[in-house]
């Protein structure tokens, strides 16, 4: 076994960005089982990636930003459901501005 490996193996934070990133189906379900092991087993996992999916799969807390700054943070349920509100939002807005002519 390799030192990489071995300190892979003995790691207590692991650390990824866009781990999916030109990953078949296959693979990105693969690698996202061994994420869930490695947080099974009491270790942090850190994963940077722009697919929303991998982040609601993955994630206990999830942190948006734009531009390097923090735009929301929680889990993904609450941060779904923030977003569930504001588009039920946004919706009877369109619906108050149709039936008003505007």
């Amino acid at each position: 076994m390799t030192n990489d490996i071995r300190n892979l193996l003995a790691a207590r934070i692991l650390l990824l960005d866009e781990p999916t990133l030109g990953v078949d189906v296959q693979g990105t379900h693969r690698i996202w089982d061994y994420v869930r092991r490695f947080k099974g087993e009491g270790r942090a996992v850190l994963v940077s990636t722009n697919v929303m999916a991998e982040a609601d799969a993955l994630a206990d807390e999830i942190l948006l930003l734009d531009h390097g700054r923090k735009v929301r943070f929680g889990t993904p349920d609450a941060l779904k459901a923030e977003a569930d509100a504001l588009y039920a939002k946004k919706d009877a807005l369109r619906r108050m501005l149709e039936e008003s002519g505007g």
